[in-house]
């Protein structure tokens, strides 16, 4: 449960640069608006979705997703990780583990 714990951590302290400077130049990067959903009382409004996919040593692709409020030129924040074309938002660890990216390496 503690590892689990320290992998979220390094997880959620990756941003988009620093992933690429990691892993390389991404399989797929897309970008995007989407607005938060009508029952989330503490955003509003729309954000910058970025998401960069990684084909892992299994073939699974790994999909880092960051967001930021729309027009905010600061740092992009993790949001979710998944493995298809979209990154699944109820992606978790082993869905890493799973596609088996040497870059990003939680087997450990």
């Amino acid at each position: 449960m503690e590892r689990e714990k320290e992998q979220w951590r390094e997880l959620n302290q990756v941003n988009p640069d620093g992933l690429i400077a990691r892993c390389g130049r991404p399989a797929q990067e897309k970008k995007g608006l989407s607005a938060y959903p009508e029952n989330d009382s503490f955003h509003r409004g729309l954000y910058e979705q970025r998401s960069l996919g990684y084909k892992g040593g299994s073939g699974k692709l790994a999909v880092f997703v960051f967001a930021r409020p729309l027009g905010d030129q600061g740092n992009w924040v993790f949001d979710h990780i998944g493995t298809g074309s979209s990154g699944d938002p109820h992606g978790n660890l082993q869905q890493l583990k799973d596609a088996s990216l040497s870059c990003f390496d939680l087997s450990k």
